[in-house]
């Protein structure tokens, strides 16, 4: 049994994020050894303008909040849904609802809720370029590739304040806001929409960030130096 204890624990971690490696210690009492890796990101996107999306779905110049995901009750989205309803109730005007992605619940009907399906890569960089910011309402996001591919496109997010793990997210990077009910969510929303400036800076922050966290080099880094603190811990217990 002492021997099976022995080798069965790890010898170094790699975590998604700081609130994965926060929640290792609160669940197991322990301080992980090991990184935080992320995601290694591609940073050789082109950066879009939003017209052949606006063009291919007859947008004119209306202003839009993105999603992109699935449409699922459990990603958040039918309190998306409520609360872009209501801030339109608030605030008449042009702006949309976009949702991407498979659709996996009844979405009600709204004239500025538009779902546009599955869009392929290039189409899907496209929206995120010309909206006014990508949301991401799940509150059970262990790390978003979305909210990356956004801050490459150098526009800002907006995310589910009740996940940490998102709220961590915007508040390394300084690329978004988060919200927590409806009264944060359409002061987020109108403040971007209202001062482009602020969403363009907060977009620029958030490539910034990407581009030191999660270049493959980086990555990378971080990956080997792991490998090698779990050789050397392994020679230690060898050695015991």
């Amino acid at each position: 049994p002492m021997y099976r204890t022995l080798f069965n624990m790890p010898d170094a971690f790699l975590f998604l994020t700081e609130e994965e490696q926060q929640l290792a210690h609160r669940l197991y009492g322990i301080e992980p050894v090991g990184a935080v890796l992320g995601i290694g990101m591609s940073l050789d996107q082109k950066k879009l303008t939003g017209e052949s999306f606006r063009k291919r779905f007859n947008l004119g110049d209306d202003p839009y909040l993105l999603y992109v995901g699935r449409i699922d009750v459990f990603k958040g989205v039918s309190e998306l849904f409520r609360y872009f309803v209501e801030f339109k109730g608030h605030r008449p005007g042009t702006m949309k609802l976009i949702l991407a992605g498979e659709q996996v619940m009844d979405l009600p009907v709204h004239e500025d809720v538009m779902y546009v399906g599955f869009l392929d890569d290039e189409m899907k960089q496209s929206a995120i370029a010309g909206s006014v910011a990508l949301v991401q309402s799940s509150p059970f996001e262990s790390f978003s590739i979305v909210l990356c591919e956004a801050w490459l496109q150098e526009r800002p997010v907006l995310v589910q304040g009740w996940s940490e793990v998102m709220s961590g997210q915007v508040r390394r990077s300084e690329g978004g806001l988060p919200y927590s009910g409806f009264a944060e969510f359409e002061s987020c929303l109108h403040l971007l929409h209202t001062n482009p400036e602020v969403g363009n800076e907060l977009g620029r922050n958030g490539k910034k960030y990407v581009e030191t966290m999660y270049a493959w080099d980086s990555v990378l880094d971080r990956f080997e130096a792991t490998v090698e603190i779990a050789q050397e811990n392994f020679r230690a217990k060898i050695r015991r």
